[in-house]
């Protein structure tokens, strides 16, 4: 606790330095995020075809799956604007041994992992969330009370905690294996699931997408939370997702432990 302060310095000095990086070519950084503003509306319209071609997802009004795209898009854009260059950052020093540079400083190396992050390429999408969710809560009239909101920000608290603790997990088998080239692909598979609601699933896999591996609670859980539909499946995600991020810093301190430089 004592090093939150300074890592959040060194996160905004972070930040800073890739944004001024960026800007030093407005074109390319302005059409960067335009194009990400754009085609971040591509998924949204590919679950509205779906729906509409279909019987559409049970207990899922249009208005209401257009707002759990929103959702969605604004939880992307969030966590891959913080975290986004985890994945590449870690594979790089894994790599190329230079994640002993991180074990030599006095923070703690998950601590300054994570603020290794920040991704600008990602604000349009961001953006594009944002501009969504008013869009729809206006056009189409829901009726958000102030309960609602606060819960919608806990589990939107609550679907960081799981991504960062799933990042963590990303990390330490990128540190075991040195070369993972593979294991981006599965990662972003599980995240893919987080487009789905999840009456989409039955049985064992609601299960899981629920409570065991909580997918849930990246969207789905904040979404039902702004539509006043949260029950007791919502709570047990909750405690899941800090189970498992317990774990996931409990195997990291293991795995630094037996860290080897290049070695794994």
């Amino acid at each position: 606790m004592v090093y939150i302060k300074d890592l959040l310095l060194i996160f905004y000095y972070e930040m800073k330095l890739s944004l001024a990086k960026a800007v030093e070519f407005r074109s390319d950084f302005l059409f960067g995020m335009l194009s990400d503003l754009v085609f971040s509306f591509f998924a949204p319209i590919f679950q509205l075809l779906i729906y509409t071609k279909t019987n559409g997802y049970p207990g899922w009004s249009l208005d209401q799956l257009l707002l759990y795209q929103a959702i969605l898009l604004t939880w992307q854009g969030t966590v891959n604007t913080l975290f986004g260059g985890i994945p590449y950052y870690i594979g790089i020093v894994a790599k190329y041994g230079l994640f002993d540079r991180l074990l030599l400083t006095p923070y703690p190396t998950l601590g300054l992992l994570l603020t290794r992050g920040f991704n600008q390429k990602s604000l349009g999408t961001l953006l594009a969330g944002l501009i969504g969710m008013i869009i729809i809560i206006y056009k189409y009239n829901f009726n958000i009370s102030l309960i609602n909101l606060i819960l919608f920000l806990f589990y939107f608290g609550i679907a960081t905690i799981f991504y960062v603790s799933m990042l963590i997990l990303y990390s330490i088998i990128n540190l075991k294996l040195i070369y993972a080239d593979r294991l981006r692909s599965i990662f972003d598979n599980i995240i893919f699931l987080s487009n789905f609601p999840a009456e989409v699933f039955s049985g064992g896999l609601r299960v899981v997408y629920l409570f065991v591996i909580p997918i849930a609670a990246w969207v789905y859980f904040p979404t039902q939370a702004l539509l006043g539909r949260l029950n007791n499946y919502s709570i047990y995600g909750a405690i899941s997702t800090i189970i498992i991020l317990w774990l996931s810093v409990k195997l990291w301190i293991y795995q630094t432990k037996k860290y080897t430089s290049a070695g794994g």
